[in-house]
This record gives C-alpha cells, sequence and structure tokens, in this order.
C-alpha cells in the first residue's frame, strides 16, 4: 500500500500548530528587542569608530611633527657644529680624530635627551668609511654601530651619493626591532641621521589590532593582525594607491566584520592602519550587552520549557506512533510499541501492535511462498544448461563413430554419461567446490578429443576452500566459454588457471575470491563491457545464457548484494573472471 501525502501535510502536524501559535505571540516582542539591540550596537560602533579615527589623527600627526622636528635638527647641526664638520676631513693625527669622534657623541646625546621618538643619531664619513652614533638604548649600542656602519657602506655603494641637503628615507632591521631612519647629505662625503623605533611608535599608540607600513603597503611593524589581514590590507592599498577612493569604515574579512581605519603620513610615506573585529568594541560595553541579551534569553528559555512540555505529553507518544509505522513499512515487523502514555494514546498503541503482529505473520507466508517460487526456478535455470553442452558432445560421438574409433566412442560415452548423471543430479541443489572442480576435469576430458592440441587446467586452493558450497554448474559454464571463445589452435597450450583466496578486505563475513584465468586469445573491450552488463543484469539475452545462468543461480542462493562478478584483461592476453562469493561450508535449511 502506497500512502501520499498532500504538500501541506507539515501545515496539518498538531507539533507545528501549537508552536506557530506560539511564535506569533512572542516572536514582535523578540523582534523589538533584538532591533534596539542592533540599534545601540550600531550607535556604539559608531562612537567607537570617530574615536579611534580622533586618536590616529592626532597620534599620526604628533608622529609628524616629532619627525619633522628631527628633520630640521639634521639640517642645523651640520651648520652649527664644527666637530660635525671635521669629520669628513682626514686628520693625521688619530688622537685628535678619536676626540673629535667622542666630542660629537657627546653632543648628539645632549641633544637627544631634548628631543622625543628619536631612537639613535648617527653620522657617517663616507671618506673615512666610519659612523658615529648616539643611542638611549646603552645595551644595543654596539649592535647599533655596527649596523649603522654596515648600512651606510652599503648605501654607498649600491647608489650615488644624492645631492647635498635632499633628506632620504630607509628601514632597517635589527635584533626583531624596525627601524625608520631619516638621511640628511649634509655634503658630498658627510651624511647625518635619525633612527626611529617603529615599534615603540606602534606601542605608544596603544591600540591592539594596528600595523604601520610603507608607501607600496609593505607590512613594516604590525600588532596583533593575521596574514589573512595584513594580505586584505595590501590588496586595499594596491586597488587605492593614491587614495583617490574613500574606502568604507566598515568591512568584512573572513565572513567577520572589523573596524578599518586608515591615516596616511603628511610628510612621510607611511601608512597607518587600525583593524579592529567588531565583536571586540561591543565586549567592551559588557554590563549593556548583557541586559539587552537577558530578555531574549529568557524568551528562549520559556520557549524551550515550553516545548519540552509539549514534547512529553503530546508529541513524543504521536512521534512514536509515526516513527513505528515509518519502520513497519521499512520492514520491521518484530517492532512493539510502550504503553505508557496517556489513555488515547495507549489505545492507538495497542492498536498498532496488534497490526504489527498480523502483518508480520502475512509477510512470513508471502516469504516461503516466494522461496518456493525461487527453487523452482533454480530448477528450470539448471535444466537450462543441459541441451547447451549435450548437441557439441553428439556431434563429437558421430565423428568418432564416422573414423570407426570405437574405442574413444566408448569413453566418449562414458565421460558423457557421467557428465549428465551430475548436472541432472535434482535431489542436490548445491555441491562442494571440490566435487564442481572434480566435474570440469571430466568436461576437460571430453574436450580433449575435440581439439587435440593440449589443454592444461591448474587449480590452486587450499583444502578450507575446497568446502566452499556453490550451486552445481556454477564454474563450468566459464571454462566452456574460455575453451569455444579463448583457444585458437596456437602452439602453445591453452591454460586455465583457477585459484581461490579469502578476500582480505570483507568485514562483517567471510568472503571467497575465485578467480577463473586462461591465456587464450582475449576479448575486445566492447566485448568485455558486453560481459559486464550481463553480470548485472536480472534477465538473459541468449548469446550468454551459460554465463547469466551461472550467475543466477549464485544470487538466487546466496542473494543478489553477497555475489559479484567481474571481468578483466588478463596479463597473458586471455580472458580473466573475478567472482566473489560469500563463504558457506553447509547448505541452508
Amino acid at each position: 500500500m502506497k500512502i501520499q501525502f498532500q504538500n501541506n501535510e507539515w501545515f496539518r502536524s498538531i507539533r507545528i500548530k501549537f508552536i506557530l501559535l506560539f511564535l506569533l505571540v512572542i516572536m514582535p516582542l523578540v523582534f523589538l528587542l533584538f532591533y534596539n539591540n542592533n540599534y545601540a550596537k550600531n550607535v556604539v560602533e559608531g562612537q567607537a569608530i570617530e574615536a579611534h579615527e580622533t586618536t590616529l589623527a592626532n597620534f599620526v600627526k604628533q608622529t609628524d611633527d616629532m619627525m619633522t622636528a628631527a628633520e630640521r635638527y639634521l639640517i642645523n647641526v651640520q651648520q652649527q657644529e664644527l666637530d660635525v664638520n671635521s669629520m669628513d676631513l682626514s686628520l693625521a693625527d688619530q688622537t685628535n680624530y678619536t676626540l673629535t669622534k667622542v666630542r660629537v657623541s657627546n653632543r648628539f646625546n645632549i641633544n637627544q635627551s631634548y628631543m622625543t621618538g628619536i631612537d639613535t643619531l648617527m653620522l657617517y664619513s663616507l671618506k673615512n668609511k666610519e659612523a658615529v652614533i648616539s643611542s638611549n638604548q646603552t645595551t644595543e649600542y654596539e649592535g647599533k654601530l655596527e649596523a649603522a656602519n654596515h648600512l651606510m657602506k652599503e648605501r654607498s655603494e649600491l647608489q650615488p651619493v644624492p645631492q647635498r641637503g635632499l633628506l632620504d628615507t630607509t628601514y632597517y632591521e635589527l635584533n626583531g626591532i624596525h627601524y625608520l631612519i631619516r638621511i640628511y647629505n649634509a655634503s658630498s662625503t658627510l651624511q647625518l641621521g635619525a633612527w626611529f623605533n617603529l615599534n615603540n611608535l606602534l606601542e605608544s599608540l596603544n591600540i591592539k589590532n594596528s600595523v604601520i607600513l610603507d608607501k607600496n603597503g609593505t607590512t613594516l611593524v604590525n600588532e596583533g593582525l593575521t596574514d589573512g589581514q595584513l594580505k586584505w590590507i595590501k590588496q586595499t592599498i594596491d586597488s587605492n594607491p593614491n587614495d583617490s577612493s574613500p574606502i568604507e569604515r566598515t568591512v568584512t574579512i573572513d565572513h567577520e566584520q572589523h573596524l578599518f581605519i586608515m591615516k596616511s603620513s603628511a610628510s612621510m610615506d607611511l601608512r597607518y592602519v587600525i583593524l579592529i573585529p567588531s565583536s571586540d568594541i561591543v565586549q567592551k560595553l559588557s554590563f549593556f550587552q548583557k541586559v539587552i541579551l537577558l530578555i531574549p534569553a529568557a524568551i528562549v528559555l520559556i520557549i524551550i520549557l515550553y516545548l519540552v512540555f509539549m514534547q512529553r505529553i503530546l508529541i513524543r507518544p504521536m512521534q512514536q506512533i509515526i516513527g513505528g509505522m515509518r519502520r513497519l513499512s521499512h520492514g520491521n515487523f518484530d517492532l512493539r510499541l510502550d504503553l505508557n502514555a496517556s489513555t488515547e494514546f495507549q489505545y492507538m498503541t495497542s492498536t498498532f501492535n496488534n497490526m504489527a503482529e498480523e502483518i508480520k505473520s502475512l509477510k512470513l507466508f508471502i516469504y516461503e511462498e516466494k522461496l518456493r517460487v525461487q527453487q523452482a526456478e533454480m530448477k528450470q535455470l539448471q535444466m537450462q544448461i543441459n541441451p547447451h553442452f549435450y548437441a557439441n558432445s553428439l556431434n563429437i560421438i558421430n565423428g568418432m563413430a564416422q573414423l570407426h574409433d570405437f574405442h574413444s566412442v566408448q569413453e566418449m560415452t562414458r565421460l558423457l554419461a557421467a557428465y549428465f548423471r551430475f548436472v541432472t543430479t535434482s535431489s542436490r541443489q548445491v555441491i562442494t567446490l571440490r566435487e564442481e572442480i572434480e566435474h570440469i576435469r571430466n568436461y576437460l576430458a571430453i574436450q580433449k578429443y575435440r581439439y587435440p592440441s593440449a589443454l592444461l587446467f591448474d587449480v590452486q586452493l587450499s583444502q578450507d576452500l575446497e568446502l566452499l558450497h556453490i550451486p552445481p554448474l556454477t564454474v563450468q559454464p566459464f571454462i566452456e566459454n574460455a575453451i569455444i571463445h579463448g583457444f585458437r589452435r596456437k602452439i602453445n597450450p591453452f591454460t586455465i588457471r583457477l585459484h581461490a583466496e579469502w578476500n582480505s578486505f570483507a568485514n562483517e563475513i567471510d568472503q571467497v575470491i575465485l578467480v577463473i584465468e586462461d591465456n587464450g586469445a582475449g576479448v575486445s573491450e566492447e566485448q568485455l563491457n558486453n560481459l559486464q552488463l550481463v553480470a548485472q543484469q536480472s534477465h538473459s539475452d541468449n548469446k550468454h545464457l551459460g554465463i547469466w545462468n551461472a550467475l543466477r543461480r549464485l544470487k538466487l542462493y546466496y542473494g543478489d548484494d553477497q555475489v559479484s562478478c567481474d571481468f578483466e584483461h588478463a596479463e597473458k592476453g586471455g580472458l580473466k573472471i573475478i567472482m566473489t562469493i560469500p563463504f558457506r561450508s553447509k547448505s541452508p535449511n
């Protein structure tokens, strides 16, 4: 019986109706609360954006003023300090030259104490290839001095000395700290420099998830941003290199909203970026957020309690009955429902259990009738095989009689009698694989009269697999097919190999892989595909009746989903048949 459902069946469900009625009352209030919550969140985000923009703008302005002051100092120091100008002279007296360097370093130290933000002051003589520095970090003095000498020497070798008075910017990393260095060309042989610690500069901003980049969008210093976020910032800068078009302040990166603020330096080729997740901004309003979410949470709790109550009283008994009907329709006739429910549902459950018992009895009767039909079909299929070989054998005997080879006729008749005695044994539906192989040996003895050339039959299987039960004449049709279609009267012996082994990939049941292989003429790709189709069809075409009969009887005995048969090209040019069947050492009752 097929049950048809209408398109609006879900609306007819009592459970759905109860839920919809409750939601119709409660959802307007929930919607209003969430609207207020979202509105408050937008207001807070707007204020946070304005506050961060103001903070970043002030920070950029202070940084630019600091660097401008440092540049003015570099320009003026060359004009006011005589010792600085003396550094580019070749002093024959090493002592006086050393004292000059000390005075320059001391003067830098004094001036640096009045200037904020400058990490290191540097003087480099291109003529003497030597640098003088003063640093507010005495522990890193030697490292910075070595870095200054290396950096300035490398610059002088890679590029010509710029014209006098031109300021240049370079970046340098030392021990994980990134520095911005402003270089002033005091003369053709003398350069002054001011080092700015970008790490300290970004820390002074005191905003997490920020970064300083150069004009090309290359990251100089990063604080808390991931590689994916930095990649997005770089792509944004590349698409808008001159800040010609406005950029959205709220952006989505990796499915999460972020606050995006970027400011460019007015005097330097630097960009300062803040990228903060919107969730971090809202988290600062913890009390307000909790109050807003408390009422919806309470409403959700009420809905859950309401649904739990309805589930126990009404929905669960109904689902039990509906689930039982579905399982019953899938063939589970041993299912019985519990009677622990209200009086109305107890009556329905009891009626369901009685119906399941009656269906089980009826199904068992139908199943037994089906088995009887299958048994009759197996006998009919088995009898179809007899005429297929009978005519060929009689032709062979007729030919021998015409040649007056009565001894061969006698032997052939004996073998043929044994063959058909085996085929027509109606009292046995299954035999062992050992008996099938002995029958095949008799069959090959008959075939040697037809094909005088040598026929070899190689069998490899263990004694335990010889007890495998199969229907009679399961393997023989494949051997017959190999001789008919594969044997081409060649010089080398025609060899048929049969071997069986356990299927190591089987999980729940023991399975045996039975392989039949010959070295004959083989088949084309189209013929191979046709054979594979025959193995999968539920009805036969007269062209491959023997193969289909053998596979059909195997499937009737073991079940359609328990037997498989594949056809492949053999390594030596013939055909290879691979059958997978369950191992059964005794016939079922």
